[in-house]
């Protein structure tokens, strides 16, 4: 059972990246505020967060103590500040830089959302061998 003063960090352990990040907040979580929660396990459930899947795996989502879900850089901020990176996260809040951070936040949350699609679903050249009995072998690319 976890604590009731800590802040639930949804993360999908399927993208690298998103894994490093919490890994490193986990690091620096000295007083036990952090709980990972792996949306991509058998065992999660959307449902207990009131939100679809794919919602919740299209950007950061962390639920606070008293289980207001919060999103975005806003959830990077308060989980900063729960381990212990409060100097930091308020430089964030000067309005030039978070314009940026917000700007930038927004193009790396879809990109890491186009890098987790399936294979299937991903748009690019495709290679499609046929072996024939012969020893001619035919190979054709599509796109």
């Amino acid at each position: 059972m976890k604590p009731s003063n800590t802040i639930d960090i949804l993360y999908d352990a399927n993208c690298r990246f998103l894994t490093r990040t919490t890994q490193f907040l986990k690091r620096r979580d000295h007083r036990n505020r952090v709980h990972l929660v792996n949306m991509a396990a058998r065992k999660f459930d959307a449902g207990n967060f009131d939100r679809s899947q794919c919602e919740l795996t299209a950007g950061i989502y962390a639920r606070m103590p008293d289980g207001t879900l919060i999103t975005g850089l806003d959830a990077f901020r308060e989980l900063g500040s729960a381990v212990g990176l409060r100097p930091l996260i308020l430089l964030t809040q000067l309005p030039v830089i978070k314009s940026l951070l917000n700007m930038g936040y927004g193009f790396l949350a879809k990109s890491l959302l186009r890098n987790r699609r399936p294979a299937s679903q991903k748009t690019g050249a495709r290679a499609i061998v046929i072996t024939t009995t012969t020893p001619d072998s035919v190979i054709r690319t599509s796109s």
